[in-house]
């Protein structure tokens, strides 16, 4: 078996276990919007928007390099690192909250109430998810990966469906649904440290280390965290300027197209950033160029079928009231389509160190969602501004990967003898 062979098997194990949640959280969706309302779902989604985008720095982007450093033992400082930045990030954000509540106490829980106090919770285990999936990727134990995804999704759709129908219907049973599958992969996590030999983490060390991988806080960092605020400001604009029940139909239209997005390119990306890390310049332009092809061929005809049949797909499943939701995700396809063929251009700047690139890349996202608010703000139609902003994100992705080979394409050298 080949490296591309290999490559393709390790990304079918974590793309099969990210298949199969996706058609358990599918299955579990008709009856979990049946039992929620779609103002229930904006409101949980407009708060778990503002705790991914702080979630996402919580490691300060420093969990990469986990499955960059090849060296055993720093691999272990690396890992005690990310730990601590993690509980840091989450204290901080703690702080925040609780300082806010007694200095703006009228203000405060305008939109989610008092579940803001859940958010120094979501860093935390966002942070520590994010390690043990960096862990596993490591050592490539990617059906480890496929298992905590099916297992986190039949726990928290059971919980939503039957704690909502025989108990109650608050979107507090929705946010503690989201709760209990942030819990999966820090379990591993703390299964890993009870292995680890304590006296083996060296302070001096960790600081060395920290300082060789710099450029994750002061530029991959701020690339996640403006790429994460890119993804959810629309939702939060949609909540502060068309209430959480506008915003509940366009969380539901991303949960059923963005969320296979997110979880098959996800599982490309944890493959193609191991196999990337290792690669030279040539074998990573290469690699890119495949994987994108690879994902380019699986990825069109589903992508196509879901634009056609999208309003039928949310009114017949999900129910009569959701039939916008599946108006808005129809036009989204181009957006969503274009990112998920864009992971392994994203992952190859991550491994060659090229982050300023995608910094320049999320930050016209921002200018993106910038369009977006001015559009709605200027009283345009909701739907054309929607679309507007899903064909300025396939563009600058497009121009994204065009760049990114162009750079990466290994240069010819001529022999002047």
């Amino acid at each position: 078996m080949n490296d591309y062979q290999k490559f393709i098997k390790q990304v079918s194990t974590v793309l099969t276990g990210a298949f199969l949640a996706q058609i358990i959280m599918l299955v579990a969706a008709p009856l979990i919007t049946r039992i929620y309302s779609p103002d229930e779902f904006g409101l949980v989604a407009a708060f778990w928007a503002t705790g991914s985008i702080i979630g996402i720095v919580a490691c300060l982007r420093y969990e990469t390099t986990i499955i960059l450093e090849n060296n055993k033992d720093d691999n272990t400082q690396l890992v005690f690192a990310c730990i601590l930045i993690t509980i840091v990030m989450a204290t901080l954000t703690s702080i925040v909250i609780v300082a806010s509540y007694w200095t703006f106490p009228d203000d405060y829980n305008l939109l989610s109430k008092d579940i803001n106090l859940g958010l120094p919770f979501v860093v935390l285990m966002l942070g520590f998810s994010k390690i043990a999936d960096c862990i596993l990727t490591k050592n490539k134990r990617f059906l480890y990966l496929a298992i905590i995804a099916i297992g986190s999704v039949i726990v928290s759709s059971s919980y939503k469906i039957l704690v909502g129908y025989f108990l109650s219907s608050s979107y507090y049973n929705l946010m503690i649904g989201n709760f209990i599958a942030l819990l999966f992969a820090p379990i591993v996590l703390f299964v890993y440290l009870l292995k680890l030999e304590f006296k083996k983490i060296e302070w001096p060390r960790i600081m060395v280390l920290l300082r060789k991988y710099k450029k994750f806080p002061l530029i991959h960092a701020p690339n996640g965290f403006f790429n994460t605020l890119s993804s959810n400001l629309p939702l939060i604009i949609i909540a502060g300027m068309h209430g959480s029940e506008m915003a509940g139909y366009y969380a539901i239209a991303l949960l059923v197209i963005q969320r296979p997005t997110i979880m098959f390119g996800g599982a490309v990306a944890k493959v193609f950033l191991q196999r990337a890390a290792n690669s030279k310049e040539k074998d990573l332009y290469n690699d890119i160029q495949k994987a994108t092809l690879f994902l380019v061929l699986i990825g069109f005809p589903p992508f196509l079928i879901f634009s056609y049949i999208s309003v039928d797909i949310f009114t017949i499943f999900f129910g009569s009231a959701w039939g916008q939701a599946g108006e808005i995700s129809r036009l989204l396809v181009p957006w969503l389509f274009c990112a998920f063929i864009n992971t392994p251009v994203v992952q190859g700047l991550v491994a060659s160190g090229k982050l300023e690139v995608i910094l320049f890349y999320n930050i016209s996202n921002i200018l993106r969602c910038i369009v977006f608010y001015l559009l709605i703000d200027g009283g345009y139609d909701f739907k054309m501004s929607v679309l507007t902003y899903s064909v300025f994100g396939c563009v600058t992705i497009l121009c994204l990967i065009i760049y990114t080979l162009n750079i990466l394409k290994p240069k010819i050298k001529i022999n002047m003898n």
